[in-house]
């Protein structure tokens, strides 16, 4: 059985108390609760529509591969899956599943596009703001910020982060299983939106491939599970 990218993520990532970030936020807006847990609910289905309306034009662009791998999702946890895909070949794949039963992983990029080669990936993200660092504090002469915990404590819990991340287990498992492929070049594009889904900005930029903070979350993974 695998679990997603994000789901894996997680638990190496601070437990947000979101009742008490809602009752926060609403003595700050002044508005009830339930209308702060209200506009979370709206931004995250306009992120959803947006998302899905973008992967539409993807579909048009030339060199786009159909695949075909059968699976089911359960709650979150995946079954059924072949034992390795080492079928990428170049072209351009669109929410194609990378997955590796030997990390317990499956992830969904947006776009994977193989190209002379080399694979490259590409996800879209439509975050009402991009943090590149965790909201510090301070309490007299310490600091404190959100950070991944052990093995990655120095790594700061934040949506670039994160999504840095991401992509990088994404890499690391399509590579794992295509190492007759090259390792190319990671790409987030953070989609701006307004209150009514339309889209403001694209904004593309390449993000680092964090081989070693992956390595060493597989591993720890790894060994905490046979323990």
């Amino acid at each position: 059985m695998l679990i997603g990218v994000h789901r894996f993520l997680d638990t190496y990532k601070p437990e947000i108390d979101w009742e008490k970030k809602a009752k926060k936020k609403s003595k700050e807006k002044n508005i009830s609760v339930e209308e702060v847990k209200a506009e979370w609910e709206k931004k995250r289905v306009a992120g959803i529509n947006v998302h899905k309306r973008v992967q539409k034009e993807l579909e048009g662009l030339d060199g786009v591969q159909s695949w075909n791998i059968d699976f089911t999702d359960k709650g979150g946890f995946y079954e059924g899956l072949p034992e390795k895909d080492t079928t990428l070949a170049n072209g351009i794949y669109l929410e194609r599943p990378c997955f590796s039963h030997k990390q317990g992983l499956i992830g969904f990029p947006d776009k994977i596009e193989v190209k002379n080669n080399t694979i490259n990936i590409e996800d879209y993200k439509t975050f009402s703001k991009l943090y590149r660092t965790s909201p510090s504090l301070r309490v007299g002469g310490k600091v404190f910020k959100d950070m991944y915990s052990h093995p990655v404590p120095y790594l700061d819990s934040c949506n670039y982060i994160d999504t840095c991340l991401q992509l990088s287990l994404y890499m690391y498992i399509l590579w794992e299983n295509n190492r007759h492929l090259k390792v190319g070049k990671l790409y987030m594009t953070h989609i701006v939106i307004d209150e009514n889904e339309n889209i403001i900005s694209r904004n593309k930029e390449e993000v680092p491939y964090m081989r070693e903070e992956v390595r060493k979350l597989l591993d720890f993974h790894k060994q905490n599970k046979n323990r």
